[in-house]
This record gives structure tokens, C-alpha cells and sequence, in this order.
């Protein structure tokens, strides 16, 4: 979905995304799990200008990506 997301944007695309946590059956089948390093994976940085924050709430992080073109 993340990747599908970028392709479609003309200005960027800033996300909250949630890592492993505990109780997260407690949650509900919605919830998609995200590692930091899979979301910027998807990130072509040739794009991209990209920047990841991770130390404000436990178990979620926030990525950034800006097209360098804007």
C-alpha cells in the first residue's frame, strides 16, 4: 500500500505506521505491522527526499518523503 501511495503522489506522502507492539491481537485484524526499515526500502531516494522519526512514541515511527522535483 505504502509503495502504491508514493507512486501517486505528486507532492509526497508523510505516515504514521505502527511496529510490533504487545497486545496487538487486543487491536483487531486491522492493524498492518510496519519495521522502519521495509518503509524506507520501498523509497526510491533518487525521488525521494526522505526522513524518518521514531523516538517520540513507543512502537510507531513517522516517515516523510518529499519529491525532490517540488
Amino acid at each position: 500500500m505504502y509503495g502504491s501511495l508514493l507512486a501517486q503522489a505528486r507532492v509526497g506522502v508523510v505516515g504514521n505506521f505502527l511496529t510490533s507492539a504487545p497486545g496487538v491481537k487486543d487491536y483487531g485484524q486491522g492493524m498492518v505491522l510496519m519495521d522502519p526499515e521495509d518503509a524506507l526500502r520501498v523509497l526510491d531516494r533518487a525521488v525521494f527526499r526522505v526522513q524518518i522519526r521514531a523516538d517520540y512514541l513507543p512502537y510507531d515511527f513517522t516517515v516523510g518523503a518529499i519529491r525532490w522535483a517540488f
